[in-house]
C-alpha cells in the first residue's frame, strides 16, 4: 500500500464528499479508490469512513487520520518543491483559498505569480471564511485571502499580511431618472463621487478616518478605470435599503458585514433574492430583465463589471464601512518554496498598487 496515495484519496473523499467525484479528481476508478481506503483502514486497524449507499462522512478516527493526512501531504509537497527548486526557481503546487468577494483579486495574484515563476502551479478556490481558517490550520491550504479580523484568525494563530480595505457600493441598472437632463446627475456623480478618506478597522469604521482602503486627495472615483460603468453620487446605507436587494446568504461573512451596516443605519431589509454565488449576484443585477434589483458589492467585484454598460455604482456612505482584507498563512508550518515566492510578491509595492486600482474605493493615486 502506498501510504501517501491513500492519504491523498482520503483528503479527496472528504473534500468532494462523494466516492465517484473523489475518484475522478484523483484520476482513478471508484473501485480503486474504495479498495485503497479499505486497505488504509486495515493497515491502521480502525474504520475511517462511514459508509452506506453513499458517503456519510468520516469516523472520529477518520477525522484524526485526515488531519495527519494533510500534514503528511504538505510535508511531501514541501520536500518535492525543495528538491525541484535546488536549481534556483521555485516549483510546485500552491493551494490558494479566497472568500468569494476576494476571488477576483486572488485570481489576479495567481496569474502574476505564475507569470513570474512558471514552475509554480497555483490552484485557486473560492471558500467560506470558516473553510479557509480550517484549511490553513490543517495545511490543506497554503495561502488564503480573506477577512483578517475574524476571531478565529487570531484564535488559530494564523499569520496575516494586510492587502486592502474592502469598501462597498450600491450597484443597479441605470433607469430613466439617471439619464434625464442629458445625464447630468450621472456625470456629476462620476466626477464628484467621494467616499471620504480611506478608513481602516472593523466593519463599523466611519467617514473621515485614515487607513488601508486608499484614495487620492479628492477621493474621486477613477473614471478611466470604468469605461462601461457609470458612477453616481454617494448613497447612504439607509437609501440603499429602499431598493430591492440581491444579497448573499446569511452564513456568508460578507452578508454579516452588510447586515451590520444596514442595521447601523437604522434599516431593516428583507432580501428580494438570496444566493451563495457571487456569479449569480453579479448576473442578477446585470440582466436586462432584472427590473429594479440592486446589490451591495465590494470594490473588487465592482471592478469586475467595470466594462458592463447600463450599470450605476454608488459609493455607500453614512457610515463608510472599511473591512480589512489580507493574505493568511499557517502560523505553525514552515513555508514551502512556492509559498515563500508568493509572500514576496504579496508584499511588493507594484502588486499593492495594482490591488489598490481594483479594490477599495477604486481610486487612482
Amino acid at each position: 500500500m502506498n501510504l501517501l496515495e491513500a492519504m491523498r484519496y482520503l483528503t479527496a473523499l472528504e473534500h468532494h464528499r462523494h466516492f465517484g467525484r473523489a475518484a475522478q479528481a484523483c484520476h482513478i476508478t471508484q473501485p480503486a479508490l474504495s479498495n485503497a481506503l479499505r486497505a488504509l483502514e486495515s493497515e491502521l486497524g480502525v474504520p475511517l469512513v462511514r459508509r452506506s449507499r453513499q458517503y456519510e462522512g468520516l469516523t472520529v478516527e477518520g477525522e484524526v487520520a485526515l488531519a495527519h493526512a494533510h500534514r503528511l501531504l504538505h510535508g511531501a509537497e514541501a520536500l518535492r518543491q525543495e528538491l525541484a527548486s535546488l536549481a534556483g526557481a521555485p516549483r510546485g503546487v500552491l493551494h490558494i483559498g479566497a472568500v468569494p468577494t476576494a476571488v477576483p483579486v486572488a485570481a489576479r495574484f495567481a496569474a502574476r505569480l505564475r507569470a513570474r515563476h512558471p514552475g509554480i502551479r497555483p490552484v485557486v478556490q473560492g471558500l467560506s471564511s470558516q473553510a479557509i481558517e480550517t484549511g490553513l490550520e490543517s495545511l490543506a491550504l497554503d495561502l488564503a485571502l480573506g477577512y483578517v479580523e475574524r476571531h478565529d484568525v487570531a484564535a488559530r494563530r494564523l499569520q496575516v499580511l494586510a492587502q486592502y480595505g474592502e469598501r462597498y457600493f450600491l450597484v443597479r441598472r441605470l433607469d430613466a431618472s439617471d439619464t434625464s437632463a442629458g445625464g447630468a446627475a450621472v456625470a456629476a456623480g462620476a466626477s464628484q463621487a467621494t467616499v471620504g478618506n480611506a478608513a481602516v478597522g472593523g466593519s463599523g469604521s466611519t467617514e473621515g478616518t485614515a487607513g488601508t482602503g486608499g484614495s487620492d486627495e479628492s477621493g474621486a472615483v477613477a473614471d478611466s478605470l470604468v469605461p462601461g460603468l457609470h458612477f453616481g453620487p454617494p448613497c447612504s446605507w439607509a437609501d440603499a435599503a429602499r431598493h430591492p436587494l440581491v444579497m448573499l446568504t446569511s452564513e456568508m461573512h460578507n452578508r454579516v458585514i452588510v447586515d451590520g451596516a444596514l442595521r447601523g443605519a437604522g434599516a431593516q431589509v428583507a432580501p428580494a433574492l438570496e444566493t451563495d454565488s457571487v456569479l449569480a449576484l453579479l448576473q442578477a443585477v446585470q440582466d436586462d430583465g432584472a427590473g429594479d434589483l440592486a446589490a451591495v458589492l465590494p470594490g473588487a467585484l465592482v471592478s469586475v463589471v467595470r466594462s458592463q454598460p447600463g450599470l450605476m455604482a454608488q459609493a455607500l456612505v453614512a457610515p463608510v464601512v472599511d473591512t480589512p482584507i489580507g493574505w493568511m498563512t499557517s502560523g505553525t508550518a514552515a513555508p514551502t518554496r512556492a509559498l515563500q515566492a508568493a509572500l514576496a510578491l504579496a508584499g511588493e509595492p507594484d502588486w499593492l498598487a495594482h490591488v489598490k486600482l481594483h479594490t477599495g474605493t477604486l481610486t487612482l493615486g
